[in-house]
């Protein structure tokens, strides 16, 4: 359980920093050219993301890599909101089709997901993991576990940004 909550951690920010990644060329650039990377973060447009969690899904920890993610990228704030796990679970599909749903969400595979899935609040992963070369990254099993537990036409699926 401890690899799939890491796995769908490293999933929510991979996929942040898709989202809010600059999508200019920089092959001309050397990977060692940080200093100046972080400098052209400064000049971009402020971007403020929402991340929903239930309650006992380790909120420090999610604040804590929020916290990180904008010390890397400090054009981008990440607001963890944090949910009563029954509400969460009972309200997913309300929440994620209202007009303040989250950008990103840690949600626990119960027997809500299919609900929420169904509902057409989230978009298939299946395009962006082969397209951004996903597969190759993460071990096959881990991919395989987590496509097997997501349970909707062996789709991974994202929160509408």
């Amino acid at each position: 359980m401890k690899r799939l909550i890491v796995l769908f951690t490293v999933m929510i920010f991979a996929l942040l920093l898709v989202a809010c990644g600059n999508n200019e060329e920089t092959s001309q650039q050397s990977t060692s050219d940080s200093e100046s990377n972080t400098d052209s973060n400064s000049n971009e447009e402020s971007v403020h993301l929402t991340m929903s969690i239930a309650a006992g899904q380790n909120p420090e920890r999610f604040r804590w890599e929020a916290e990180a993610f904008t010390e890397k990228y400090p054009h981008v704030t990440v607001e963890v909101v944090e949910y009563e796990e029954d509400w969460y679970n009972q309200n997913a599909v309300r929440l994620f089709n209202s007009s303040d749903r989250p950008d990103v969400a840690f949600f626990w595979l119960t027997g809500f997901y299919d609900s929420i899935v169904n509902s057409g609040a989230l978009l298939p992963l299946d395009d962006l993991y082969e397209s951004e070369g996903w597969y190759d990254v993460l071990p096959e099993s881990t991919v395989e576990g987590a496509i097997s537990q997501m349970g909707i036409n062996m789709e991974l699926h994202t929160l509408l940004l």
